[in-house]
C-alpha cells in the first residue's frame, strides 16, 4: 500500500521534473519574443510553488522525516538543508516545435492538477490519523492554484508566440 507521505513525495518528484523539463527548454520559446520566454519561467516557478505548497502538507503528517529539520537554527550554510524530492532524471520532450512543446507541458500538468483534485479529499494518513482541516484545505488549495496558474502561464506563452507571428507576418490574423 502507497502511503499519503510516499504519494506527496511521488506527486512532488513529478512536479519538480516538470518544472525542470519547462525551465531548461525555455529558449525553444524563442519564436515568442521575450514575453513567451518570461511566460514559460513563470510557468516553472509556479510548478515549484506547487512542490513547496505539497511540502507543507508532509510538515502535517504525524512522525513523517521532514526534511527540514533546521528551520530557525541556520547559522550558516553548511546548515542548510538541501532541497527535497528533486527529480534528477526527467525525459527530454521531442517536440518539434515550441507550440507542440507547450502544448505537451500543459497536458502533464493537467495530469498533475487531475490527480490531486482526486486526492484532495483524502485527509487521513494511512494509520488513520487526521490532518488538520484548516492547514491541509490551505496548502491543498494553494498547490492546486500553482498547478493551474503554471497552465494559464504557458497558455499566455502560446499566445505571445501567436501575436509575434502576426507581427512578423509569419501568421494570418484570421
Amino acid at each position: 500500500m502507497i502511503t499519503m507521505e510516499q504519494t506527496i513525495r511521488n506527486h512532488r518528484l513529478q512536479l519538480d521534473g516538470l518544472a525542470q523539463g519547462v525551465k531548461q527548454t525555455v529558449d525553444k520559446v524563442s519564436i515568442g519574443g521575450d514575453q513567451a520566454k518570461i511566460k514559460v519561467m513563470h510557468a516553472s516557478h509556479a510548478l515549484l510553488m506547487s512542490k513547496a505548497w505539497l511540502g507543507k502538507i508532509l510538515s502535517l503528517i504525524p512522525d513523517n522525516n521532514h526534511s527540514y529539520k533546521n528551520d530557525g537554527q541556520r547559522h550558516s550554510v553548511n546548515d542548510i538543508e538541501k532541497t527535497a524530492d528533486r527529480q534528477t532524471n526527467f525525459a527530454e520532450v521531442s517536440a518539434s516545435n515550441p507550440i507542440e512543446w507547450i502544448d505537451y507541458y500543459r497536458k502533464e500538468i493537467k495530469k498533475q492538477e487531475d490527480e490531486l483534485w482526486n486526492w484532495y479529499k483524502v485527509r487521513k494518513n494511512e494509520n488513520g490519523a487526521v490532518i488538520d482541516p484548516y492547514k491541509y484545505n490551505t496548502y491543498s488549495t494553494h498547490a492546486l492554484q500553482y498547478l493551474s496558474e503554471a497552465r494559464m502561464h504557458l497558455g499566455f506563452a502560446l499566445e505571445a508566440i501567436l501575436e509575434n507571428g502576426v507581427k512578423c507576418g509569419v501568421v494570418d490574423e484570421g
